[in-house]
This record gives C-alpha cells, sequence and structure tokens, in this order.
C-alpha cells in the first residue's frame, strides 16, 4: 500500500545493458606471476570489418568466453585479447595470453575445479588443431555470428 510507505526512493538507470558485462574491469593478471603464462594465437573464419561494424567490444568478450570453453578454464585467465585482421580478408589472427591457475588462500564459498594452464593448452590445441570449431560470436541483441 503506497500510502502507508514512510518514504519514496527513485532509482535511475545510466547505460543501462541486460547483456554480459566486459570483462575488461576484472584483469586479473597483476595479481599472477608474470612466468607462468602462454601467448598465443587463434584465427577466426570472420571480417574484421563485420566485427568492428557491429561492436568490437562485444567481439572480444564473446570471443573471451568461447577460448575460456574450450580450454576448460574461466574467461579471467584469458587476457590481453587484441585483434588483427589477416591479408586474407575473412580471416581475423586472435592474440591473447592463458595465464596460469591462481593459487587461491583462504576460504572460497563455491570453489570451482581449475585446469592447470599446461592442461588448458594442451585441451585447447587438441580440440583447435583435430576439430573444425564452431565460435558463436554474440555481437548485439539482433547479430550472432
Amino acid at each position: 500500500n503506497p500510502s502507508a510507505w514512510s518514504s519514496v526512493v527513485h532509482t535511475f538507470f545510466y547505460e543501462y545493458s541486460d547483456g554480459h558485462p566486459s570483462w575488461r574491469p576484472f584483469d586479473i593478471s597483476p595479481c599472477l606471476n608474470r612466468i607462468n603464462r602462454l601467448f598465443l594465437i587463434l584465427t577466426l573464419e570472420v571480417s574484421y570489418s563485420e566485427l568492428v561494424h557491429y561492436n568490437l567490444e562485444a567481439a572480444k568478450n564473446s570471443i573471451r568466453r568461447a577460448v575460456a570453453g574450450i580450454a576448460g578454464v574461466s574467461p579471467l585467465r584469458v587476457t590481453d585479447l587484441f585483434l588483427s585482421s589477416r591479408v586474407a580478408s575473412e580471416e581475423v589472427d586472435v592474440w591473447f595470453v592463458l595465464l596460469e591457475k591462481p593459487d587461491v588462500l583462504g576460504p572460497v564459498v563455491t570453489p570451482r575445479p581449475q585446469l592447470l594452464m599446461a592442461d588448458a593448452y594442451k585441451l585447447l590445441h587438441d580440440i583447435t588443431h583435430k576439430h573444425n570449431v564452431s565460435v558463436k560470436l554474440d555481437l548485439s541483441p539482433s547479430k550472432k555470428l
């Protein structure tokens, strides 16, 4: 009953999005050993201009989630994503860093098992070299590749 309320609170949303948040603010790489990381590259069959046309940041976030899913790691462990177009106009190189599993000290509310970096790399390598892997990219609410 609104007449019984003692105060009214108004909430205003600025730049609200119901999509996935960007991973950029959650960079954990400075917290981990700088030696235990792999610098890797994957090639996607998509044009760079199409990624830029829709939403480059959304494309990077989708690629990060896809790579992490294939490697069996948290997307937080896939960092420093950089996209570059290739000579073939329908291909994009994805440069990224795969971080080692962090040594978490103290209590964890819901612990999830994490693969070691070597195991994650082996899984990523084996899957991408033995299978034609399709990656779903969410570029906008109306555009998915």
